[in-house]
């Protein structure tokens, strides 16, 4: 108990750069943890063959030896790239950008066609895989009654949320839909006083725009390693 609260005191004094990290230690108590120094750790959640890998190399890898599979997902920031190639045969990896908005930088594209698909206090939980995720804040824009664009929080704590799940009907993409479905929830977001974050892979140059157009700034950058021993 005492390692796990050394952690989160860890990520507490990051809650945005570790978001992930810290919602799976508030909801997953399947998840184990280790900490090698004061800024190394490792986070594995077995159930998902998901882990999250962060700090000092040697430390690091000092700690790899914890997980037990034969296959993850690792979640690293690039300087541990070297090392889990040394560790692990690597299959994939991806480079995600976590982009973050203040409420001054806030520049809305507002739409009536923009409505709400959930009604706030009534979150919608569903499963993904192994893992339950859970929707609290969901719009969509109506053309004719129908719903052509949707998106809204993959991840919600008291102080921030992420922005995910955001889909266009082919026919009607490249028409600025997703704007302004990402402007009514980022709006949404900081009505209830929480920090909007933006998740996106680093090739999805379309996605990156629209989240600098509504005022996202880039935060850090990350990768998606998928492992074999």
């Amino acid at each position: 108990m005492e390692q796990r609260n050394e952690i989160l005191q860890l990520l507490l004094q990051d809650p945005v750069g570790n978001f992930e990290l810290l919602f799976h230690f508030r909801g997953d108590r399947e998840a184990r943890f280790w900490l090698e120094s004061p800024n190394s750790y490792l986070v594995e959640l077995p159930t998902a063959h998901k882990a999250f890998l962060c700090g000092e190399e040697k430390a690091c890898e000092r700690l790899l030896p914890n997980l037990k599979e034969d296959h993850y997902l690792v979640q690293a920031p690039y300087p541990l790239l070297p090392l889990l190639r040394r560790v692990f045969i690597v299959r994939m990896v991806e480079t995600n950008l976590l982009f973050t908005l203040h409420r001054e930088d806030f520049i809305p594209a507002p739409d009536t066609r923009v409505r709400p698909l959930i009604p706030r206090g009534f979150p919608v939980c569903y499963q993904v895989g192994e893992e339950k995720l859970s929707l609290e804040t969901f719009y969509g824009l109506f053309l004719d009654d129908q719903v052509v664009s949707y998106g809204g929080t993959q991840f919600e704590s008291e102080h921030w949320a992420e922005i995910a799940w955001l889909r266009t009907e082919e026919e009607h993409q490249r028409k600025g839909y997703a704007l302004k479905v990402v402007s009514a929830v980022v709006d949404d977001l900081l009505g209830e006083g929480k920090q909007p974050i933006y998740r996106v892979s680093a090739d999805n140059l379309a996605s990156r725009r629209l989240a600098e157009r509504l005022g996202f700034t880039l935060h850090s950058e990350f990768l998606y390693v998928t492992v074999r021993r």
